[in-house]
């Protein structure tokens, strides 16, 4: 028989003449909205065995309490689980983005000598267990130490003596590897080579008669010396069998520093020395033993040639559980092994998908680094840092291709800003809550993409009504041509927030620009014009009549020509010319640059007034609007697609006739269609067709309660998307094999509400010359911004302008 041992973020607007204006507005709203092992070859031969050595106190008092760094590291339990502190396990719970807690529904096998399946803190051992010969349990507390490292339950107690393991929520497995029988009186424990590749291939489910016993990750905290390595030949076979089944190994390195002679401590012990055979490569890790200061514990083995598999836990004084419901302090590297088989539960839990050699190189990769820069043959990799194995490594993305490995797209400046007229309801954003972005190392984060889509809401007005309306100041005129700025410092600063931290930039367009206008007769009933910097384009029926006709409104293009938007701060230029009597044609064309992101949004129309019978006014506008950078007034970039571009045509028809000599009536519709492009690099969105619609009505009433006075009353819908669909397609999962999985669904971003506003507006002019002017609005918003949880919201506004 062989035996081992264990190792243990007040406008100024002159005009012809300087004109001051003082005003007040409200807005109501009616919600606002270890123990090593010492000792050599026993008789020549050699001799696997746990650790003598190792120190057991019973009852040991309360550890001092390490720096809190939350409420992980605040519990009682935390603080009695000396070692876990300095491996920044608390911040690595914390860290938990997905997955499962502490390692739940990871196996974790303690191949050793066998643990007191009574004791309290032990609760989450499986209910079946493995057993060299079928023998009682072997009395020496080194399994149940192990144990208690590895996995000790989390009861959230407030007993001193309680701790919890690495793995909390881990299921350990008893693996009593060792007979009774095989406890020597020195307090060695040892195995036989032929009971230790049975428990490798049971733990491992090679074994079809143990199948129940199958783990994710042993744990082998033994070990010995031997000067021939075909000693050991069937359990390296056993340890290649299993980590062709992705099953992870943790072995500890050895207390050979122990030993009298002092190169047996350069290399580890046998199995730990496997860890860099091929076949075994990759599943398994060496463990040395740290001391609290972070040095290597003076009985420690070193890496040693596995120093690429290689990592450091702490192992000197390490409080854990005893056989007999006990507790006590215990040294050595088969005690720093469980700290790392307990992370490798841990790691694997909270990232479904990744395989099991995925985890032992996460592991490795992101130990703190000890001793000389980078890879070392005495600390290997490091010490291991649960908080690093848990955090992101470089930045996250979601990869281009079909796999974890495909080059991504980084999330910083990703997000969806959808105008105003779009939603997006609760199944959308649960779909959007599902997805997944993938590390450098191909490791799965939950990314709330709902939370980087936000919604614009249609601005009420009032703060434009009391900044009054821009005036005209003459440059130059003569017979049949004129030209106009606005003298003014016009910051039209359009900042929207960023709808997520992930920096996602709408545009910030800062204008302090000359708005010039210019026209000029060039044959009869033909005029052409151009502007520079504003909506130059000719003012006829709606747009022109309803202040020719003292109408005041707040914002009547919202109703009544809803389009227009995308053509200020344009560059416009057309002809407009009169046919036949009566009628009149103007054709135009606009582009502006937003010079911050580039953006490009142009606008090409065609006007026909046609006067009927009963001086009726009917206008029809058709019209062409391309946006490069944009769609249908929204923006998206990174994951939602990087200059997604846009073609919408539109058609508007409105009236305008009388009713009685002083009132007048209008009305108008307009009806859109939006054809939006694919994003650049990622996009996971593509969009239907999207269909939009708007309309208003109202009357005029002239010389109300005084001459030249008016009051104008609109009831309409602002721009509301009809149809607007997109289907998305998320990475919500990768497969162990770096697959990923992905999954589609149609989210509809239509408002299921309509908003109904009514405005009413009432001008009365002061004075004979027209230099003072009292105006008053106000409005009711039903279902503001289409959305019906919105409560009704109300506003008033008073203004009085003078002119000198």
């Amino acid at each position: 028989m062989i035996g081992m041992r264990d190792v243990c973020q007040r406008r100024f607007l002159p005009a012809s003449s300087l004109q001051m204006s003082v005003g007040l507005s409200f807005l109501l709203l009616a919600s606002c909205s270890g123990g090593g092992g010492g000792g050599g070859n026993s008789g020549g031969t050699a001799v696997l065995k746990t650790n003598p050595n190792a120190s057991f106190l019973d009852q040991v008092a309360e550890p001092s309490s390490p720096a809190l760094a939350g409420d992980w590291s605040a519990s009682q339990e935390y603080i009695s689980s000396t070692g876990l502190d300095q491996l920044n396990a608390a911040e690595g719970y914390a860290r938990r983005s997905g997955g499962l807690p502490g390692g739940q529904g990871l196996r974790i096998a303690i191949i050793d000598s066998g643990i007191d399946v009574t004791h309290p803190d032990l609760g989450n051992l499986a209910s079946t267990s493995w057993s060299a010969g079928g023998e009682g349990l072997v009395g020496n507390s080194h399994a149940t130490f192990v144990a208690g490292i590895a996995g000790a339950s989390r009861t959230q107690s407030s007993d001193p003596n309680d701790m919890h393991g690495m793995a909390y929520k881990a299921t350990l497995v008893n693996f009593q590897a060792a007979r009774p029988s095989d406890t020597a009186a020195n307090g060695f424990v040892s195995f036989s080579t032929g009971d230790l590749i049975n428990a490798i291939n049971a733990a491992a489910g090679l074994s079809p008669d143990d199948l129940v016993v199958e783990s994710d990750i042993m744990n082998l905290s033994l070990g010995a010396l031997s000067n021939s390595d075909s000693t050991f030949a069937g359990i390296r076979t056993a340890m290649r069998a299993a980590a062709s089944e992705d099953k992870i190994m943790v072995l500890a390195a050895g207390n050979e520093g122990l030993s009298a002679d002092p190169n047996d401590r350069l290399q580890p012990i046998y199995p730990a020395a496997y860890a860099d055979d091929s076949g075994i490569a990759g599943l398994a890790i060496v463990v040395g033993n740290l001391t609290s200061t972070n040095t290597a514990a003076a009985s420690s083995n070193l890496c040693g040639d596995t120093m690429n598999y290689c990592l450091f836990a702490p192992g000197v004084s390490i409080r854990s559980t005893l056989d007999g419901g006990n507790y006590g302090i215990g040294s050595g590297t088969s005690f720093a092994a469980p700290y790392v088989a307990g992370a490798a539960a841990v790691v694997k839990a909270a990232f479904p998908g990744v395989s099991s050699e995925d985890v032992v190189n996460r592991l490795l990769l992101t130990a703190a680094d000890l001793g000389d820069p980078g890879v070392d043959s005495t600390f290997g990799r490091g010490r291991l840092d649960l908080e690093a194995a848990m955090a992101p490594v470089g930045p996250t993305g979601f990869p281009i291709g079909s796999t974890v490995d495909s080059p991504k797209t980084g999330l910083s400046g990703s997000g969806l800003r959808l105008a105003a007229g779009f939603a997006m309801d609760q199944s959308g954003a649960r779909h959007l809550r599902r997805a997944m972005a993938f590390d450098e190392m191909g490791f799965p984060f939950p990314v709330r993409l709902d939370e980087m889509v936000s919604v614009a809401e249609r601005d009420h007005g009032l703060e434009a009504f009391i900044d009054g309306e821009a005036r005209s100041l003459a440059m130059g005129q003569a017979d049949h041509a004129r030209i106009t700025a606005l003298v003014a410092d016009d910051e039209a600063t359009g900042s929207i927030d960023a709808p997520s931290a992930t920096s996602f930039e709408w545009y910030e367009h800062n204008r302090k620009s000359l708005p010039l206008r210019f026209s000029a007769d060039v044959a009869d009933e033909t005029r052409i014009f151009a502007s520079l910097n504003s909506d130059g384009g000719p003012r006829l029926g709606l747009s022109a009549d309803l202040t020719e006709r003292r109408g005041t409104t707040l914002q009547r293009h919202a109703f009544l020509s809803p389009h227009h938007i995308v053509a200020q701060d344009a560059a416009t230029a057309g002809v407009s010319f009169s046919p036949m009597k009566g009628t009149t044609m103007a054709v135009s064309t606009s582009s502006t640059v937003l010079s911050m992101d580039s953006s490009k949004t142009s606008l090409q129309r065609a006007e026909v007034l046609q006067r009927l019978p009963k001086a009726i006014d009917v206008r029809l506008e058709a019209g062409l609007i391309q946006e490069e950078g944009g769609f249908a007034g929204g923006r998206s970039s990174g994951a939602f697609g990087d200059q997604r571009s846009a073609r919408s045509q539109f058609l508007t028809i409105s009236f305008l006739g009388p009713i009685h000599d002083d009132i007048d009536w209008f009305a108008s519709y307009s009806r859109g269609f939006s054809s939006i492009g694919e994003g650049e690099v990622v996009d996971l969105m593509d969009w239907s067709n999207t269909r939009s619609e708007a309309f208003g009505a109202g009357v005029i009433v002239r010389d109300f309660m005084h001459d030249g006075d008016g009051v104008t009353l609109m009831v309409g819908q602002p721009l509301r998307q009809n149809h607007a669909k997109a289907t998305i397609d998320l990475p919500v999962a990768r497969r162990p094999d770096g697959r990923l999985v992905t999954a589609e669904e149609t989210i509809d971003f239509a408002p299921d509400a309509r908003e109904i506003a009514t405005e009413i507006g009432y001008s009365l002019p002061l004075d004979r010359y027209g230099d003072m002017d009292l105006e008053a609005v106000g409005f009711l918003r039903l279902n503001p911004d289409h959305d019906d949880d919105r409560k009704p919201e109300a506003g008033v506004g008073l203004a009085y302008r003078w002119r000198f």
